[in-house]
């Protein structure tokens, strides 16, 4: 993270109080002796080791970088054949699935159906006509995402007024997809909760403590570190404190207006990321992000990448923001 502290230093006076309005950051130096039967195998850089904690003041949120991370010795999977896509039920969906109460609905890219497994009244399926992961396109997701977007009118009208809702995409086993065949989650309606209302609450709080408008803030100062990128309708955000590696934040209206570019960010993504999680709302009525992706690993690591201190305490990532930004803004 020497690319942070090269850019802080390069940032306007106004723009440093801005970082350090949101953000607090502790440097630890940690140093170690190999024992001689070890040296062989580690890397020399592993006896020195700069630590970087970064909080953000606001939210709660806080990471620990170490990029000595990313170089040690990590588990292959020894039977990489059960990750590779094979056909399913998912094929057959008006077979092997069933309608929901207003039917299937269909375009060229995908197949509504029930969800089986029901979290809400409202849960269904929007599955991908092409079978494969790895073959799907740019159009695909945005086929789908309309899709998505036909099916809440469809439950607009059966309640009898317009609700937010939510579409989740589970991409691979490491991202608690249980089947690998492409599909999105609709469920409806949905409310902020969870995560999504501890950061609507810190903005209230921000606002109230500071004066300014927080994701306004939030945004200024990820515009100026480098870390954001307008797609037409959507703003794309890498935050700098992310819950885990290769996070986006994806700010827009709604999902409607905005299709083209998301499934434009969508595919980006899905191009360097075999596994991850993809969470939008139908449409943000106020300032919080209208959606947000995660990845969660290749899938040749048999080691999950949540532990107790990601659970209970604070996220440890592996990818520094900086050279993931290269990669996806390129």
């Amino acid at each position: 993270m020497d690319e942070l502290l090269k850019r802080i230093n390069n940032l306007s006076e106004k723009e440093k109080e801005l970082f350090y309005r949101i953000f607090e950051i502790e440097i630890e130096e940690a140093q170690l002796t190999l024992p001689p039967a070890a040296q062989k195998t580690f890397d020399p850089s592993v006896e020195h080791q700069t630590i970087m904690l970064i909080k953000n003041k606001w939210t709660g949120e806080s990471i620990s970088y170490n990029a000595w991370r990313s170089k040690r010795p990590k588990p292959k999977s020894e039977d990489l054949s059960v990750l590779k896509d094979t056909r399913d039920d998912f094929e057959h969906v008006h077979k092997k699935m069933p309608p929901d109460e207003f039917g299937y609905l269909e375009n060229d890219f995908g197949t509504t159906a029930e969800n089986i497994a029901k979290v809400k009244k409202y849960h269904s399926l929007v599955v991908f006509k092409n079978p494969f992961s790895q073959d799907i396109g740019p159009q695909d997701i945005k086929g789908c995402f309309n899709l998505a977007e036909t099916w809440f009118q469809k439950a607009d009208e059966k309640t009898g007024g317009f609700k937010n809702g939510m579409v989740l995409w589970n991409s691979g086993y490491r991202s608690a997809a249980t089947i690998l065949h492409p599909h999105f989650q609709l469920i409806y309606p949905a409310h902020v909760s969870g995560r999504s209302a501890m950061l609507e609450q810190a903005a209230h709080m921000y606002q109230k403590e500071c004066g300014y408008s927080y994701w306004d803030d939030f945004k200024k100062i990820h515009r100026a570190l480098g870390l954001a990128k307008n797609n037409g309708h959507a703003e794309v955000i890498i935050p700098l404190v992310q819950y885990k590696d290769d996070e986006l934040y994806i700010f827009a209206k709604n999902i409607e207006k905005s299709t083209e570019d998301l499934g434009t960010i969508m595919y980006a993504y899905k191009k360097l990321h075999e596994n991850f999680n993809m969470f939008f709302y139908r449409t943000c009525e106020n300032e919080l992000p209208l959606g947000f992706a995660i990845s969660r690993g290749s899938s040749a690591q048999k080691s999950s990448d949540i532990g107790a201190l990601e659970l209970y305490s604070f996220s440890i990532v592996e990818s520094d923001p900086f050279m993931f930004a290269n990669r996806f803004f390129a």
